[in-house]
């Protein structure tokens, strides 16, 4: 009887320990260039969504021909670098930066 009570806990605890495993959630602080044919194009909405990431928008100026844009970036550090890279990938210039961003 003890045995099966032993098995038992231990696989209820494995269980237990596996569903409440919890990640890391990181912060990057990025600078943001955007080309001219993005600039109206959702494209941290699209990343946000697609990787789970929390944008906060600390500073941003959009004129017609550029978008400069500084961002915190919260999530897991998988995620934070699948979402850079999709940025990346799209043709945003993308720069980690540190210190105060409010200007």
């Amino acid at each position: 009887m003890r045995d099966m009570y032993e098995q038992f806990f231990t696989h209820y605890a494995l269980r237990i320990t596996h569903y409440e495993k919890k990640e890391v959630i990181m912060k990057y602080r990025v600078r943001l260039t955007f080309p001219q044919h993005l600039i109206k194009e959702p494209v941290i909405f699209n990343m946000a969504k697609k990787y789970d990431i929390m944008p906060n928008i600390r500073r941003a100026r959009v004129t017609e021909i550029v978008g400069e844009m500084v961002l915190e970036l919260d999530g897991t550090e998988e995620n934070l670098k699948n979402g850079i890279e999709m940025l990346k990938r799209q043709g945003i210039e993308v720069e980690f930066v540190e210190g105060d961003l409010v200007e």
